[in-house]
């Protein structure tokens, strides 16, 4: 399998070097990097291309109850992520975690739907936000489907510290949720 981006490589990730996104294949290795306990803090990750995202290559995981999470810097470059995803899981997004992360020039379509209840987070770019996450240019065009005993969100669906600049929701918001905003 040929790979735009050498993720193990300790060179790339600078905001004039970074790790590139470009093909759906690569946001899957992306997702199972941070999955693994990779959380690309203070590196570079950019978007050159569409790209569709599922329920089964989402960024951020729980593993053995510890967050996984995504901490770096994503340019999406003006591209868009398509997200078609349906999951009955706690957090559901393109990522499901991020801890002090940066979003800039993003756009997303789609529709993310979760499914279940009690104690879950939707959210169209990051379902768990922690730190000072930021947003910037982003648009968010998804429809989020949240069933009862869920905290929605048109960017986040749950965060402790968010900070949005020039973004835009225009999507919809449907369903039970306990929380929307």
């Amino acid at each position: 399998i040929f790979y735009t981006t050498d993720w193990d490589s300790e060179t790339l990730g600078t905001e004039a070097n970074p790790y590139i996104t470009d093909k759906d294949l690569e946001w899957n290795y992306f997702a199972e990097k941070v999955n693994g306990g990779k959380d690309f803090s203070g590196k570079y990750v950019k978007l050159t291309a569409d790209i569709n995202v599922t329920q089964d290559n989402l960024v951020g995981c729980m593993y053995d109850f510890t967050r996984r999470s995504f901490n770096g810097h994503f340019d999406g470059g003006g591209n868009t992520i398509n997200g078609q995803i349906s999951a009955n899981d706690d957090r559901v997004a393109p990522f499901r975690y991020a801890d002090n992360a940066t979003f800039k020039d993003l756009t997303l379509t789609g529709s993310v739907t979760i499914t279940g209840e009690d104690h879950k987070h939707l959210g169209g770019i990051v379902a768990y936000a922690t730190g000072n996450t930021t947003f910037t240019n982003c648009k968010v065009s998804t429809t989020l489907t949240a069933s009862a005993g869920v905290d929605a969100g048109g960017f986040v669906g749950a965060a402790e510290h968010a900070s949005f600049e020039n973004c835009t929701f225009n999507g919809k918001l449907l369903g039970n949720a306990d929380y929307c905003g």
